[in-house]
């Protein structure tokens, strides 16, 4: 940089024989010679190259970036530099306003904006519809594809320079995509539907579906919008022809009246003897006989079509009139869709009248044999129990058969049985509490069992009885219905079957068969099957796809699913139709959903089975958290948690409480032993699904768990309670079971005083044993009658 040079400095350059010249640029090495015969600066100005703009030189021998001399080259002073007055010129603005590192272009910067610190060379632009140049770069915008199509946003914007994708929210929106007929801009040309076939559309202000004559418009689909045309409402329709499309009740398809307007839009009104078709006949809408004066086919004198619906001769019918597929006797019709079809209709105003129909007893003759009620008694439906005949056209009530009598003042019912009925057993009047063993006198229940959404209840005198739904081929029953076994000690009902224990040891199954858990191949039944040859059998217990039952000997043999151990014999493959046993110390046993609990003679309990794929116990805990000592009197296995009555008087569940079934306040999945809160002696207890309920030895009976289908027998259906609930109106409760699965058919049965059944809870699939609503509280199940 040149500045003003003390005299001093000169004298000095000519005493060291610079003769006056001027010292060498910081930048510019000597010429030639060794290092040792070139001076070496002393002071900053013995560097001075003369110039201005390139900024101040300094003498630094031996530092960085210093020439042979010593000079280092000095820095701009500005950025607005004028050499020739040596200055720095002047800016109108603060240089760096915004912070953001870079000067203002008006001050010589790279900064197009040095009002915004988000805009400087080094930003990075983003998508926005103002076009912000972030990055001072007029060429570059913002890239942002949320449809991923490959093409920018148009939103996307610098300026000018923006993205070319119309609707970056649908990736069928595009510059390359392909036109196609459906109102969008689909390649983003600025223009909708361009070079695609079209139809013309017509106004139609009035909404009969028919455009107005002579206006319309090309477009490949109907055009959006209310017409200009129309006042307040209307569309675009593809049929023109609407001669006054102010009118909904006149166009070329609307049926012409006399009433002075061309409804129908042929070229005139409607007058007394005018003839539309030229066929000889006036309209009859004026007066005159044409049943279609728009048809010249269609008049009085036409010859009429065979057909089931056409009325060419005006005549008010067609020649099958009453649609049976026979024409009337005598018919002269021809042509159409019934030309071969018999003529011989006895009555062609009822189409169960015909020569294909069977005579019933009604006074009719229904077959047009010329002859009535030919059958006579024959011809009646059957009502229970009861004899009928046809006499004058109806049948009526002659006798009860063997077995039944009519004991209701009525025959509409038939006869009613005084075998098996529940109402009338041995005779009129004589009612059960719940079945008729054969006429012989009333059979009170000793025993029910249940699981998902079926039960079934023993009697005294060993016959079984079972309703609902869900057990194989079985029929759904309302009603407790009776099964082909007798002589039957124990009976005991799995998901979706059901076990008995005969006295003399046998056991005997029906149901489903799914997984021969019937003990043997093929499909399941509804009639029982004998499994193995056993007479030595004191427990037997269904479950979820398999069974089980328990010798005299201890010897625990199982038959169905295995999966998860569920037989105890430490596998998962033994499932099929044979027994597989294994030595146990058990009096009695109970199996949950491919899990099962025993009890010793000593009130020992243990549990099986409820492995999981990895081979350790399931999640739930129903086996894992057993308890591990004690003295119990009753063990009961619901579907993924049991329970179980302790000699203390307690109570104790434990497994799965996501309802509070095991009386846990809080709900979770795993939990136990817990003791139910109970005031009380209970006696035994039964766990279901989501619900469980405990028999107190006073008679009565409290249930806790989900509500829902009031399966807690407390009068409500909401909710889900860890409390016990005491149940409504029982206070002779007996033996009991309560049923259901997860998320349906919860419910309850108990045996009363006298062998009387009363169930409550959920009743969609017939479950409480009488047919209606849900029993929020205990009602009495009866056999058929």
């Amino acid at each position: 940089m040149k500045r003003v040079v003390p005299l001093v400095g000169c004298l000095w350059w000519v005493a060291c024989g610079g003769g006056g010249a001027k010292p060498p640029d910081a930048a510019s090495a000597p010429d030639g010679g060794s290092d040792a015969s070139v001076p070496v600066c002393s002071a900053a100005s013995e560097c001075d190259d003369g110039r201005f703009c390139n900024g101040e030189e300094r003498c630094e021998p031996g530092a960085s970036g210093a020439n042979a001399f010593g000079c280092v080259e000095g820095d701009a002073p500005c950025m607005r530099c004028d050499e020739d007055t040596d200055t720095c010129r002047g800016c109108d603005v603060e240089p760096d306003a915004d912070g953001d590192g870079y000067e203002d272009v008006a001050c010589g910067g790279l900064d197009c904006d040095d009002s915004d610190r988000n805009v400087s060379p080094d930003a990075t632009e983003r998508c926005d519809p103002e076009g912000v140049d972030e990055d001072c770069d007029p060429a570059t915008f913002g890239f942002r594809d949320q449809d991923m199509d490959g093409f920018a946003d148009a939103r996307c914007c610098n300026g000018e320079t923006c993205g070319n994708d119309c609707d970056d929210a649908n990736g069928n929106v595009h510059p390359t995509q392909a036109e196609t007929c459906n109102g969008v801009d689909d390649d983003c040309d600025g223009t909708l539907d361009e070079s695609l076939a079209s139809s013309m559309w017509y106004p139609d202000c009035d909404g009969d579906m028919f455009g107005r004559i002579g206006e319309g418009i090309a477009a490949c689909s109907r055009p959006p919008g209310v017409p200009a045309e129309c006042s307040g409402s209307g569309v675009y329709v593809d049929t023109a022809g609407d001669c006054d499309d102010a009118r909904p009740g006149v166009n070329p398809g609307a049926p012409e009246v006399c009433n002075g307007i061309d409804d129908d839009c042929s070229g005139g009104f409607e007058g007394p003897g005018e003839d539309d078709d030229d066929d000889g006949f006036a309209d009859s809408a004026c007066g005159g006989d044409d049943c279609r004066d728009s048809d010249a086919a269609y008049h009085p004198d036409a010859v009429e079509v065979c057909s089931s619906f056409t009325d060419r001769n005006c005549d008010g019918r067609s020649e099958d009139h009453d649609g049976d597929g026979f024409l009337i006797a005598g018919s002269t019709c021809e042509g159409g869709t019934l030309a071969d079809a018999p003529r011989t209709d006895c009555d062609d105003d009822a189409e169960t009248t015909n020569p294909g129909a069977t005579d019933v007893c009604n006074g009719v003759d229904d077959d047009c044999d010329t002859r009535t009620d030919e059958g006579a008694s024959a011809l009646c439906d059957v009502l229970p129990g009861a004899a009928e005949v046809c006499t004058a056209g109806t049948c009526t009530f002659s006798a009860c058969e063997s077995g039944t009598r009519e004991c209701e003042g009525g025959s509409a019912n038939g006869c009613e049985n005084i075998r098996f009925g529940g109402a009338h057993c041995g005779a009129c009047g004589n009612a059960c509490a719940f079945a008729c063993n054969d006429g012989m006198g009333c059979d009170p229940v000793r025993q029910v069992e249940g699981d998902y959404v079926h039960m079934c209840a023993l009697t005294t005198a060993g016959y079984v009885y079972c309703w609902g739904r869900r057990m194989g081929p079985w029929p759904e029953y309302d009603r407790p219905h009776r099964i082909d076994i007798s002589g039957v000690a124990q009976v005991d009902v799995g998901y979706n079957h059901a076990c008995a224990r005969k006295t003399n040891g046998e056991v005997w199954c029906w149901g489903d068969n799914f997984d021969q858990q019937l003990g043997f191949v093929g499909d399941g039944t509804a009639t029982p099957v004998r499994v193995s040859t056993w007479t030595d059998v004191v427990d037997v217990a269904a479950g979820f796809y398999m069974s089980c039952a328990l010798r005299s000997g201890g010897q625990l043999c199982c038959w169905g699913d295995d999966g998860e151990d569920a037989f105890g014999d430490g596998t998962t493959d033994s499932s099929g139709p044979t027994p597989v046993c294994r030595a146990t110390s058990y009096a009695s046993i109970d199996l949950g959903q491919r899990y099962g609990c025993g009890l010793t003679a000593g009130g020992a309990l243990s549990c099986w089975g409820g492995v999981g794929s990895s081979g350790s116990p399931s999640s739930f805990g129903m086996v894992s958290r057993a308890p591990s000592s004690g003295v119990f009197t009753d063990v009961s296995t619901g579907h993924l948690y049991a329970c179980a009555v302790r000699n203390d008087a307690k109570v104790l569940c434990w497994g799965d409480n996501r309802e509070l079934q095991t009386s846990y306040a809080s709900s979770t999945s795993s939990v136990g032993p817990v003791e139910v809160p109970l005031t009380g002696t209970p006696v035994d207890v039964d766990a279901a699904a989501e619900h469980t309920c405990v028999r107190m030895a006073d008679g009565t009976m409290r249930c806790w768990g989900l509500r829902a289908g009031g399966a807690l027998g407390d009068g409500m259906t909401s909710g889900r309670t860890a409390t016990p609930q005491t149940v409504v109106s029982l206070s002779d409760a007996g033996q009991f079971v309560a049923g259901g699965s997860l998320f349906d058919g919860n419910s309850v049965c108990v045996v009363r005083t006298g062998g009387r059944l009363s169930c409550f809870g959920d009743n969609d699939d017939g479950q409480v044993g009488s047919p209606g609503p849900d029993a929020l509280t205990p009602r009495d199940a009866v056999t058929e009658r």
